[in-house]
Parts: C-alpha cells; sequence; structure tokens
C-alpha cells in the first residue's frame, strides 16, 4: 500500500467516523511497509493519537521509540503527542488538557477531541467514586472544561447543584448503585485525583 493509498484510506474513516478502525489500519500498513514507517511522510503523529485514542498507551510508547531520530526531532505534532502520552501514563490531567487544546491539524484534532471525551467519562467515574460532594470550579478542571460545561457533565449524570453559604457552587453525587462487577480504580489513581481536586480547590 502506497503512502497515498494509506492516506486515502484513513481520510474515509475520518469520513465515515469509524475512529476506532484507524489505529489497526495504520499497524497493518507499518508491517506491509516498514521502509514507509521510516520517512518523514509517513503520519506518525496521527497513528500515536489513534493508539492512544484506544487506549493502547503500551503500544504509543513503542511506536513512539521506533520512530527514527530524526523524525522524532523535526516533528512538533509528533513531541506534542509524546508529551500528551506521558501525561496520560502519568494521569496528569493538569498537564494534559492545555496541551489537548493546543494546535493540532484536523485529522489530529478529531481525535484529539475522541481522547478528551474518553478521559473526561473516566475521570466522571472516577470522581463519582471518590467524592459525595465536589465544588463546580474543581470540577470543571478535573475535566478540562468550562463552569458551563461542567455543570451540563453534572446534570447529564444526575448530580446535584447547590450553593454554598460561604459563596460558590457545589456538586452533590448521590451515593452510585452496585452494578454488575465494575473494575475499581486503583488507590493511587484515587489519591492523584484527590491531590488534583485538592489543588484546584485551593486556588
Amino acid at each position: 500500500m502506497s503512502l497515498q493509498e494509506l492516506e486515502a484510506r484513513v481520510a474515509s474513516l475520518f469520513t465515515v467516523g469509524d475512529l476506532p478502525s484507524i489505529a489497526p489500519l495504520l499497524d497493518e500498513a507499518e508491517l506491509e511497509a516498514p521502509t514507509a514507517f521510516e520517512s518523514p511522510a509517513w503520519p506518525h503523529a496521527l497513528h500515536m493519537l489513534a493508539l492512544m485514542y484506544s487506549n493502547r498507551l503500551e503500544d504509543a510508547r513503542f511506536l513512539y521509540k521506533r520512530c527514527p531520530p530524526q523524525v522524532r526531532d523535526s516533528q512538533p505534532q509528533l513531541q506534542a503527542a509524546c508529551r500528551a502520552l506521558q501525561f496520560l501514563w502519568q494521569r496528569d490531567y493538569a498537564g494534559l488538557w492545555p496541551l489537548l487544546r493546543s494546535g493540532w491539524d484536523p485529522h489530529q484534532a478529531t481525535l484529539v477531541r475522541g481522547i478528551a471525551s474518553n478521559l473526561r467519562e473516566h475521570v466522571l467515574r472516577l470522581v463519582a467514586t471518590a467524592y459525595s460532594t465536589i465544588s463546580l470550579q474543581a470540577l470543571a478542571g478535573a475535566l478540562g472544561a468550562t463552569l458551563p460545561e461542567a455543570q451540563q457533565e453534572a446534570a447529564a449524570h444526575g448530580w446535584e447543584l447547590t450553593n454554598a453559604p460561604s459563596g460558590g457552587a457545589w456538586v452533590r453525587i448521590p451515593p452510585k448503585e452496585a452494578a454488575g462487577d465494575p473494575v475499581a480504580p486503583d488507590a493511587a489513581t484515587l489519591q492523584r485525583l484527590a491531590s488534583y481536586v485538592l489543588h484546584l480547590e485551593a486556588a
């Protein structure tokens, strides 16, 4: 498959909104033409973001390591994707959200929006597990969202918005009913989120 054919197939997946199929397509193309992967024309940043969108963080790390040094050094968006991966890996949401809002080309931006959406759902699950109340400001910061966006997310999840006597809006999170056998977040993840929320509420 030539690079032109690959670009056309990737573009068609974006057109139909089939984001989960992008990483497998690029994986297959790399295996078929490993020398093409070493070319600066290969969509390295897009490939890396597609793996991150699919939550294949380990594969994204190895992809970056496979990139030739001259490619890593000459492509700012690949470097930005690598930084985003590091923040995701470390669950450093404070560093990640501003980076996701930085400049990406249109196809990359589509994947970045998907990554952000998946991450917001993950953070909302963590918040529901760890908190019964949280300030709207802290929730917005944890979600990388504006206050109206955070309020909208809270309402969509059936969370109640209240006003504290001392001022400021707070979100009350009702106890969740047990459903199925969900995988509980580990203690380190909850502690990292708690530290981040404390930082936001103190800001």
